[in-house]
């Protein structure tokens, strides 16, 4: 029965550290959520994101996307690199775990410059989101988002769970 009991404690205490929200679907315009649970306060922004990848070789009809809130590669080449930009900014009194995630059919192509690192008060990051079209197995289009999410500590005593926590 003590086991018993450890056992419920101890699934109930990495329940509380590790809970997060499953995201379902993709979104088509930047989206904020917010969630938290009794450590920690999530700030999720969600980036659409997409490429349309061509043979080498084809007619291309150019456009630049200059939107902030939109990845959106364009038409590239097989093979073509493409860079955008995401600008991070703490204004509050916290420090943040900042954590960048690429999904759906895209996310093999996608890399960042920087991940899981700190934003401490004040401080701000342009960080680079790669795209390899090289990394695609065939011409098509590719969809999916980009996620950042912020983690705080829920607690200021807590702050140092931030800094050593993945």
């Amino acid at each position: 029965m003590r086991t018993l009991i450890v056992l419920l404690l101890i699934s109930s205490i990495l329940f509380i550290f590790l809970y997060k929200p499953r995201i379902t679907g993709f979104v088509s315009n930047m989206t904020i959520e917010r969630f938290e649970n009794f450590f920690f306060v999530y700030e999720r922004m969600r980036y659409p994101a997409r490429v349309q990848i061509t043979e080498k070789g084809e007619t291309l009809n150019i456009g630049i996307s200059v939107d902030p809130w939109n990845l959106d590669f364009g038409v590239l080449p097989k093979g073509v690199n493409n860079k955008r930009f995401i600008n991070l900014a703490n204004h509050k009194n916290k420090i943040y775990k900042v954590s960048l995630v690429s999904r759906g059919n895209i996310s093999s192509m996608i890399s960042f410059s920087e991940n899981n690192f700190l934003l401490h008060e004040g401080e701000e990051k342009k960080v680079s989101v790669f795209l390899n079209s090289s990394l695609s197995e065939k011409v098509g289009n590719y969809t999916g988002e980009v996620d950042v999410t912020y983690k705080r500590a829920r607690f200021s005593p807590l702050n140092f769970l931030i800094e050593v926590m993945e």
